[in-house]
């Protein structure tokens, strides 16, 4: 079993701040966690930080430092009472990059309290170091085992991984290295993304994020290829019609020989136990035309910190003439305006496509509802354009080319007036994405809040 931390990048800010206050002295803080349980991870995710409090050091040193239990004690007892995981945070001055001989000493003490008074959630101790960079290990019933990646979510993705081997990389992928580096080569290579949908935009995701690299890729969708979707599906034929999307992406990116893994779910996320496997991903693409599933990626977003990037193309065309060709791409993290904010998704929509196919035609006929879109129009130049956007944002999000002062949510494209725009939404405070409760939640009786 593996140990993962995701945090945002505004508690990862209030961290820092908390633990370097006094120069030339450690400071110590709390994080607290949910906790997400996968079958090869255990993923902690952070959702507050409990500075210790100035009268609670007995001890403030350039290199060691006592608390008085006054401290821990109130932040074990809102642990039990959240199911959260805790862990210890202090700081370490700049050539003292390992947990001390002391750190050895004391930490396990602290790790055995906290088991006693909340049970058996994982707890851990981290360590922050300057300027910027983190390191952490988690206590278990054989000792310390360290948290593999601590990914930082905001403006910028940015993860510390405990492996830090680097293997040659493969000469293909000489003309990226000499664009952004070989370490963003080797993150590339440690991702797991996944892709909800695998029509238009979502196969043209997929395509782009093999060649770019991505090792693993999770294929989300539960429908199969029609004739119609072959102009625009990357790597399908009219062979392929009949065979679920999802399994046509595995095959093409197999057949690229890149050494990409690809997992395909050849059902809807909108089946819970389907949904639950992008708990496992980094990053996430919404590349879906139902409001339902988008809403789930929202919720997603939410509760387990988990970066999704929405893409959507809307082409009207009146008696066969193109009038307008909208394309756009929303960024979805806590804090963010959600889709609900932008009113990209309904709730009376969402409702509707909940309903049985007799249901719905019932409250059709008594006009309680609208009827669903279907077979809108649909090119390929135009899907492929935003799914390039939408890996231009995760490309920017790991490197910053865009610059710094690029810090939009969303990105509107007009093809038929040759016009990009960007945007930063502010959330609508009703917003259930204002709900700070929910903001790295994780595993609960009802995942993601849901009745499934």
């Amino acid at each position: 079993m593996r140990y993962t931390l995701s945090i945002t990048e505004d508690l990862n800010d209030r961290l820092k701040n908390a633990v370097f206050g006094m120069v030339g002295c450690e400071g110590a803080a709390y994080v607290v966690c949910g906790v997400a349980t996968l079958t090869d991870e255990i993923r902690l995710l952070a959702r507050d930080i409990i500075p210790v409090c100035d009268e609670h050091y007995l001890l403030r040193q350039s290199r060691r430092l006592s608390i008085d239990g006054r401290s821990f004690v109130p932040v074990a007892k809102r642990a039990k009472f959240e199911k959260e995981a805790i862990l210890f945070v202090h700081s370490h001055p700049e050539d003292s990059p390992h947990f001390s001989n002391y750190d050895d000493e004391e930490d396990p003490k602290l790790m055995a309290f906290f088991n006693a008074r909340t049970g058996q959630t994982p707890h851990g101790s981290l360590l922050c170091l300057p300027p910027d960079r983190l390191k952490g290990r988690i206590w278990t019933t054989t000792g310390w085992q360290l948290i593999e990646r601590i990914r930082v979510i905001g403006n910028r993705f940015r993860f510390f991984d405990f492996d830090t081997s680097k293997p040659p990389l493969p000469e293909f992928y000489d003309r990226q290295v000499r664009a952004f580096g070989p370490e963003i080569q080797y993150l590339l290579r440690r991702l797991h993304v996944g892709v909800v949908g695998a029509g238009g935009t979502g196969s043209a995701t997929v395509e782009q994020l093999a060649r770019l690299g991505v090792r693993v890729i999770s294929i989300f969708d539960g429908k199969s290829l029609a004739t119609s979707n072959v102009t625009r599906v990357h790597g399908a034929t009219l062979a392929d019609a009949g065979t679920p999307k999802a399994v046509v992406q595995e095959t093409h990116i197999k057949n690229l020989g890149l050494g990409t893994e690809p997992y395909v779910h050849s059902r809807p996320i909108t089946d819970e136990d389907i949904a639950k496997h992008l708990r496992g991903c980094d990053v996430v693409f919404g590349c879906t035309d139902n409001h339902l599933s988008r809403s789930i990626l929202t919720r997603l977003a939410l509760f387990y910190l988990i970066p999704v990037i929405d893409m959507a193309v809307k082409v009207h065309s009146e008696q066969q003439v193109i009038r307008g060709v909208w394309g756009r791409v929303t960024t979805l993290l806590p804090g963010e305006a959600c889709l609900f904010c932008h009113e990209t998704i309904n709730p009376d929509i969402i409702r509707a496509e909940t309903l049985s196919v007799t249901q719905r035609e019932h409250e059709l006929a008594e006009e309680y509802i609208t009827e669903l879109a279907t077979d809108e129009p649909a090119v390929i130049t135009f899907t492929t354009a935003v799914a390039a956007q939408a890996v231009n944002e995760l490309l920017h999000r790991l490197t910053g080319f865009m610059g710094a002062e690029r810090t939009s949510s969303e990105v509107l494209l007009q093809f038929h007036n040759s016009r990009i725009r960007t945007n930063r939404m502010t959330p609508k405070p009703d917003c259930y994405c204002q709900q700070i409760q929910h903001w790295g939640r994780g595993d609960s009786r009802n995942f993601l809040g849901l009745t499934w």
